[in-house]
């Protein structure tokens, strides 16, 4: 029996080490944070820019048949960061969805932290794949990823899973309140919603997951609004408050579901359809793709002026533009978008 018992703690204490290890091979390969004195600032004319890209950065083990062309998952993942680090482009936040975990999105995390842009800490890449991967899915993050400046403070961050998703790849919204302040050259809080929704409406699972995400971003709104106070002082006003919402809708720009729901029941703006009559398709368009189809608009910038009770300073898109990319060197099987946002303030 003591033999037993021996062997009993000499396990536990194997594994106790092990877990240590683990942990400090995890705390030793993150990312270190450059300054951003490298960079240079963004032009303080009350604009934003914003990048916005369903990254298809599926894990090695994740890849089959049907998704066989979702390779150069780690040199894509480095594209996509140098994209979004491009002093050219000047952007400062980006909402980025499948990026599902494991090698792929370490590669993401430490171009971009190379670049000055931070992660959301409860989306940061573990440099152990399959346990990244794993707390991914324990942590319902659902591919979604978001990066921003360092120059940029964040209040806050929220997530929410959607009850209803035909995939079980527990797809949801994240929401985070931003400071932008120092990047506009006003006082300014982005409250910035990404998401990803089921590729069909099968079992309404789009409509869904729409209305679930429109309480969501009311809910935030709220939480955004006694949030504004206390960052910006007591005389703040909502003008100095502002929501956008991005993402994967999987919804094409030509379908009843965008008519009907996306855009007039909601009130939410397409700002890209604002622009021009014939915004620049976003899917369908790159050899990544991996199934023949007419190029669509799947992926939207979409102003919000009000949520609930709660009104914002109107987002208006100065420009909205899709990056060249070279056949053989596309950064996914969707097309990014870099839109160049405006704040408004409005009657209230």
């Amino acid at each position: 029996e003591e033999e037993f018992q021996m062997a009993w703690w000499v396990s536990v204490a194997a594994a106790c080490a092990l877990i240590a290890a683990l942990l400090l091979l995890y705390l030793c390969k993150q990312p270190k944070h450059r300054a951003l004195v490298a960079r240079p600032a963004a032009p303080k004319d009350g604009t934003l820019a914003l990048l916005t890209l369903n990254c298809y950065l599926l894990p090695a083990v994740a890849v089959r048949s049907d998704n066989a062309t979702c390779a150069r998952q780690g040199e894509r993942a480095r594209m996509i960061a140098a994209l979004a680090c491009d002093p050219a482009l000047g952007v400062t936040v980006a909402t980025l969805q499948e990026v599902w975990g494991g090698s792929p999105a370490w590669h993401l995390q430490e171009a971009l932290a190379a670049g000055g842009m931070l992660p959301l800490a409860e989306q940061a890449a573990w440099w152990l794949s399959p346990l990244d991967i794993a707390s991914r899915w324990l942590r319902s993050a659902g591919g979604l990823f978001v990066a921003y400046r360092e120059d940029v403070r964040l209040c806050w961050s929220e997530k929410d899973a959607y009850a209803v998703s035909n995939t079980r790849s527990r797809k949801g919204a994240s929401a985070c309140l931003l400071d932008v302040s120092s990047c506009v050259g006003r006082p300014l809080l982005l409250l910035l919603v990404t998401t990803h929704l089921d590729p069909t409406n099968e079992n309404a699972s789009q409509e869904r997951q729409l209305h679930q995400l429109a309480f969501f971003v009311q809910r935030c709104a709220s939480r955004a609004d006694a949030t504004m106070k206390q960052v910006l002082g007591p005389v703040s006003s909502r003008q100095q408050l502002a929501c956008v919402v991005t993402g994967d809708f999987n919804i094409e720009a030509r379908s009843h579901l965008y008519a009907r729901t996306l855009l007039p029941a909601l009130q939410w703006r397409d700002l890209a359809a604002e622009l021009t009559s014939n915004p620049h398709p976003t899917y369908g368009c790159t050899t990544l793709a991996h199934h023949a189809c007419t190029p669509e608009r799947l992926d939207y910038v979409l102003g919000v002026d009000r949520a609930g009770p709660v009104a914002f300073a109107r987002t208006e898109a100065v420009s909205v533009t899709v990056p060249t990319q070279r056949p053989g060197r596309e950064l996914s099987d969707h097309c990014p978008q870099v839109a160049v946002l405006r704040f408004v303030p409005q009657r209230l």
